[in-house]
């Protein structure tokens, strides 16, 4: 068997954020966390061992372990501060500590279940949005397959002035160089100059500079 893995503590000395990652010797826990906490950086870093955690080797280390040793979180969902003592904080919040309770899915920590429900609910939908805006570009535009999409929300939003691409798809269509850009709300497409012949062949009869609303 090869050497065991050792746990380190790795952090950002001015914001002090980090976590813990295994490795044979310090230099290699330093270059790992420099790599995750200081992009890249080596001197961005500190770097100190933690034996109290060899334990978990290879890692990682399940997070309600780390918040019981004084640690904090952010909330997934909220955004809130989710520490081992969060009564002070909900009660200046003006809000009741009984309905919070910091819980974990995998590495992802929540201030209470109501928070882990709720961020499931908003993968579950973002992902079938984000299926269902695939089938309506691939079903309106024959042949064409969707090679990327954005998704501000949980749910497609039209671009409005002043607020930027809400929702938008890039799909490749037979015969284009290039990909086509759909931004929901917008008329058109954006096709690229040199696809625009191909693309009206292809589209005559479905107007092609517009976009399905």
């Amino acid at each position: 068997m090869g050497e065991a893995l050792k746990a380190y503590v790795v952090q950002e000395p001015y914001e002090r954020t980090g976590g813990v990652v295994f490795a044979k010797i310090h230099a290699e826990a330093r270059r790992k966390g420099s790599v995750e906490f200081g992009d890249g950086d080596w001197g961005s870093v500190e770097c100190r061992r933690a034996p109290e955690f060899d334990g978990f080797s290879p890692g990682p280390v399940p997070p309600l372990e780390l918040l019981d040793r004084g640690w904090w979180f952010e909330c997934w969902e909220c955004g809130r501060k989710v520490h081992d003592d969060m009564s002070g904080d909900l009660i200046d919040e003006g809000v009741d500590p009984a309905d919070y309770e910091p819980c974990a899915d995998g590495q992802a920590v929540y201030c209470s279940l109501q928070c882990r429900a709720a961020h499931w609910l908003g993968q579950r939908t973002r992902s079938e949005s984000i299926d269902a805006l695939i089938e309506m570009v691939e079903g309106f535009y024959p042949g064409a397959h969707v090679v990327g999409v954005h998704l501000y929300g949980d749910r497609p939003e039209k671009s409005e002035p002043g607020r930027g691409v809400r929702t938008s798809a890039r799909f490749r269509f037979p015969g284009g160089k290039h990909t086509v850009d759909l931004r929901w709300g917008e008329s058109c497409v954006h096709v690229h100059p040199d696809d625009v012949p191909t693309f009206c062949r292809l589209y005559r009869k479905k107007d092609p500079t517009h976009a399905p609303d």
